[in-house]
């Protein structure tokens, strides 16, 4: 099943991303997003002579698999490759994605604000800010505008994680131990990635009772710190602060939840 991953978690063409960024615009009022990247970490049996390279940091063996999710739950690209203690950002560039959203990143470009914005996934503090992806805000103090930002871009982003929490609720085998050899935790990975695509394209609805039992599980590994490159391109800082000019100047501005 495996074999057929190119099959069933396909990348976006240019029509359908326009249309998922207008789907996630009218929802979240973000615009020219086209889904989101993010990590999630499955517990493993390592090898004996490896261990200290699968721990992640809360100190399980571990491999991560970083995806990219559409609005509607879907796969767009799975990378579930790299032992538990990577980075996201070292992930990022082992993957190939970090390749695919340079070469077939879909067109579309936008007025917003006054500005010609392109398409973009939405990433977390872990990424790297490029044309490509786009973090939210990171440090104390932020200002009123910096702050909403980061609110309607963290509501953009929770597709990656509804699609998470779906993809364990629906193989149980993913929230505990996988108890098969390590080298073979990719392809099982992946085969439940690419049956979680059949199964949301197909509309097949989750038993309300597994979702809620995998919402009283403890929460996986904290998020890595975040990443500051400073070989962040200009036009990145410039999208992102177009966005945050737009949204401050046509929707409420919001603060973000601390506990």
């Amino acid at each position: 099943m495996s074999r057929k991953k190119h099959q069933f978690i396909t990348w976006y063409s240019d029509v359908e991303a326009g249309e998922i960024a207008d789907i996630i615009e009218a929802n979240y009022k973000y615009p020219q997003a086209i889904g989101a990247v993010d990590g999630t970490h499955f517990e493993i049996i390592p090898p004996a002579d490896g261990m200290a390279d699968f721990l992640c940091r809360k100190m399980y063996p571990s491999v991560v698999m970083q995806a990219v999710v559409d609005v509607q739950y879907l796969f767009r690209d799975v990378y579930a490759n790299t032992p538990g203690s990577a980075h996201g950002a070292a992930v990022f560039r082992r993957s190939r994605l970090s390749t695919l959203v340079m070469q077939n990143m879909p067109k579309r470009d936008k007025i917003v604000h006054g500005e010609s914005l392109p398409l973009h996934i939405l990433g977390d503090p872990a990424y790297p800010i490029s044309r490509q992806i786009i973090k939210g805000f990171t440090g104390a103090n932020l200002s009123p505008e910096k702050e909403s930002f980061n609110v309607y871009h963290s509501k953009a982003r929770m597709c990656v994680e509804i699609a998470f929490g779906r993809l364990k609720a629906r193989w149980r085998m993913l929230r505990k131990c996988i108890d098969v050899k390590y080298m073979l935790v990719p392809k099982l990975i992946t085969t439940c990635c690419i049956l979680h695509n059949m199964l949301e394209t197909r509309k097949v609805v989750i038993p309300r009772h597994l979702l809620n039992r995998l919402a009283d599980e403890p929460a996986e590994c904290e998020q890595p710190p975040p990443v500051f490159n400073h070989e962040k391109t200009r036009d990145a800082v410039e999208i992102r602060d177009t966005i945050k000019e737009f949204l401050a100047h046509t929707q409420p501005l919001l603060r973000p939840f601390h506990m």
